[in-house]
């Protein structure tokens, strides 16, 4: 708060017309529930953002960017140690706090970018919290090492950001040097090296790099098309620093499909072959789990599906689906979005998760899972 407020009086003392503010603010109604005739669980989170930019010059951008969410509603009093879990940042740099951390309520703010970006001809260079994101696909990505997310926190656009000092180089138009640094919580550091260039009306791209200093990983990935239809994937290989003689590797691979029709009616496709080295228990562990590019899915092999149209100018619809062999399992996810004005929108979104787990003793049953979402934003 008080980096925001300094740095934002600074900014317009120096000149007004270097800076930026842009942000949002957002109310959201959830419950849960795992039965509809059953207990449902139900909470509220007001959620407000705020993106800074100052530009001292044409080659230097400043930006911190910020967000606070209110939480409120049943979850708190269900789950130990929830303050801790909303306040935790896997950064170098802790820069979440609780101002309000009680049974019912608990207030959190956090600051997920915050970074001096220098460029000049071909070269960017930039330090601090920052987002680094590799991927090439839309839901799983086996090249983002620094920034994993998942597909399901639909309320976090932004997505994570990490604490990396990343160069840049663009030897050509059509072609990227990129190495990053970053370091962890427990000061374990993240390093890579991607290239990418264009053969054949596609992008390719080839890194590697060491994973917390404890995993190699190699891959690859490309972006492209078959004619009018979207072409994109990825590919990795992690294997054990300690234990490289000793171990297997893990292999994870992604490829989609994507297609706008002219009516504007967008569909994709994607599929998922991950070697995982542990099972998911169940849906919850992998819901609020921490993600890494070593646990991206539930299952080793993973079915996605996208629809979206709009109905009318302001009224947009889609639903997404994923299908998971081994657990018998699926996941629905339809969603309703329509906009009010400009700059406010009102949504609907359903997620239902549904598959076999074993529990402790190996018995194999049907788990559920529900949520149902109602959403007002405003963006400025």
């Amino acid at each position: 708060k008080y980096i925001l407020i300094l740095f934002l009086l600074f900014s317009l003392s120096v000149n007004a017309q270097k800076l930026t503010l842009s942000g949002y603010v957002s109310n959201m109604q959830s419950v849960m529930f795992d039965d509809a005739q059953g207990d449902w669980v139900n909470d509220n989170l007001v959620h407000n953002r705020l993106n800074l930019f100052y530009y001292p010059t044409d080659k230097i951008t400043f930006s911190v960017q910020a967000r606070s969410r209110l939480f409120t509603g049943e979850t708190l009093k269900l789950t130990p140690n929830y303050a801790q879990s909303v306040k935790a940042d896997g950064g170098l740099v802790e820069m979440s706090v609780n101002s309000i951390a009680e049974k019912s309520v608990i207030l959190n703010h956090f600051i997920d970018r915050a970074y001096l970006n220098y460029s000049a001809n071909k070269l960017e260079i930039t330090l601090g919290r920052q987002r680094i994101n590799w991927g090439q696909s839309f839901v799983w990505n086996p090249n983002d090492v620094f920034n994993t997310y998942s597909f399901f926190d639909f309320d976090y656009a932004e997505k994570p950001g990490a604490d990396a000092i990343r160069v840049q180089y663009y030897p050509t138009y059509s072609s990227t040097i990129d190495v990053a640094v970053k370091w962890n919580h427990e000061k374990e550091a993240t390093v890579a090296v991607r290239t990418i260039i264009n053969a054949f009306n596609y992008d390719w791209q080839f890194m590697g790099g060491l994973i917390n200093e404890r995993d190699w990983i190699i891959g690859g990935g490309w972006t492209g098309a078959i004619k009018s239809v979207s072409f994109t994937g990825e590919y990795s290989y992690i294997r054990s620093k300690e234990n490289f003689a000793d171990t297997t590797g893990m292999f994870l691979m992604t490829t989609g499909l994507s297609y706008s029709f002219e009516n504007s009616l967008f569909i994709q496709a994607e599929f998922l072959y991950a070697d995982l080295q542990s099972d998911v228990a169940n849906f919850q562990s992998f819901y609020y789990g921490d993600l890494s590019v070593k646990n991206l899915a539930f299952t080793k092999y993973n079915l996605f599906a996208q629809a979206s149209y709009p109905i009318t100018p302001l009224l947009n619809a889609s639903v997404s689906g994923m299908y998971y062999p081994k657990i018998k399992g699926y996941f629905a996810g339809p969603n309703l979005s329509y906009s009010l004005s400009d700059f406010a929108e009102f949504s609907l979104f359903v997620q239902t998760f549904s598959g076999e787990f074993p529990d402790a003793v190996g018995v194999v049953s049907k788990q559920t899972f529900n949520f149902g979402f109602m959403r007002l934003k405003y963006s400025f």
